[in-house]
């Protein structure tokens, strides 16, 4: 769920429409159009794993695995 339609539904009725709501649920959804491809495009979780899972592998098959890259 967006984290905006939560800061969204726990705010009161009366004070939906202030600015100063509306400024919150904009930087929510700025930083939620902004962190998500970037944290997909750097893909910390596949640099981990190729820096320093690969090191552990047994077999070269299996340190082979950890650079394929995620499929789209």
């Amino acid at each position: 769920m967006n984290t905006a339609i939560v800061l969204f539904l726990i705010t009161d009725f009366n004070e939906t429409l202030s600015i100063s709501t509306i400024e919150q649920i904009k930087a929510v959804l700025i930083a939620d159009a902004f962190t998500t491809p970037l944290l997909r495009l750097a893909d910390p979780f596949e640099a981990i794993s190729q820096l320093f899972v690969s090191k552990l592998s047994l077999t070269q098959e299996k340190m082979n695995s950890y650079f394929y890259g995620q499929v789209w």
